[in-house]
């Protein structure tokens, strides 16, 4: 079986890896395994400046953060990520 995987090298190396990220976080957000959903989240957000055309990750993840933050009762982190995902 093959899978989807971004190969080194190629022009949107970072936008497939940072998508990845942004859907793995996200699913381990909902299976309750908060601090490996933030280090993906937290990726993307520092592969920013890498991304040629899907620009539109990074507040996703920002967003996601944030939403993360305010399950887990750390409103103060939430509303600063909610916020600077605008």
């Amino acid at each position: 079986m093959m899978f989807c995987r971004p190969i080194p090298g190629f022009p949107f190396y970072y936008d497939n890896t940072c998508l990845l990220l942004l859907l793995k976080g996200m699913c381990l957000r909902y299976m309750k395994r908060a601090g490996e959903a933030e280090e993906c989240f937290r990726k993307v957000i520092s592969l920013q400046k890498e991304l040629k055309d899907d620009t539109w990750l990074p507040p996703y993840a920002t967003y996601e953060l944030g939403v993360l933050h305010w399950a887990e009762g750390r409103n103060d982190k939430a509303i600063v990520a909610l916020e600077n995902s605008k």
